[in-house]
């Protein structure tokens, strides 16, 4: 296996022009090339159920403002609405994301992605830390991280 750096928009092309074989990326990015053609070999959503994907992040004079707070519960709400109003919110996401809204409704509607559970758990985060370590995928930060100070709760 050659590892090729890229960006996830050049993916899809990339992968249907032959200049890469497969590639491993956060939506809409995959299912662009299944629109295309390409096939889903298996989803990460298929292998660890509920796994953290991304994580809304503040730096620590952020994350104790009141500016964190009502940016914690606009995140919230987003994604309850994105829950119950798929259509709409891949209408919304299309253009914000300048992606192809029905690709977008797929992966709400499909499940491919869940924005139906945003809570972190500690242990998850060890997991994912331990995990990545293993793989020689964490940098020095990472390795450092005390998750207890990098956890705030909020909202």
């Amino acid at each position: 296996v050659n590892l090729v750096d890229m960006a996830p928009t050049e993916m899809p092309f990339a992968l249907l022009t032959n200049r890469i074989d497969g590639y491993i990326v956060a939506e809409p990015f995959g299912q662009l090339a299944v629109k295309r053609g390409a096939v889903n070999l298996i989803l990460s959503k298929d292998v660890v159920p509920n796994h953290i994907c991304c994580l809304l992040n503040y730096s620590s004079e952020l994350a104790n403002s009141k500016v964190a707070n009502q940016l914690t519960k606009a995140f919230k709400l987003a994604a309850n609405f994105i829950e119950k109003n798929h259509s709409e919110a891949a209408t919304i996401g299309s253009k914000i994301l300048a992606q192809d809204a029905d690709i977008i409704n797929k992966i709400i509607g499909e499940k491919i992605v869940s924005y139906s559970d945003l809570k972190i758990n500690k242990e998850d985060l060890i997991n994912l830390k331990e995990f990545l370590i293993s793989q020689n995928l964490a940098n020095d930060g990472l390795k450092n991280l005390d998750i207890d100070s990098y956890l705030v709760e909020q909202v």
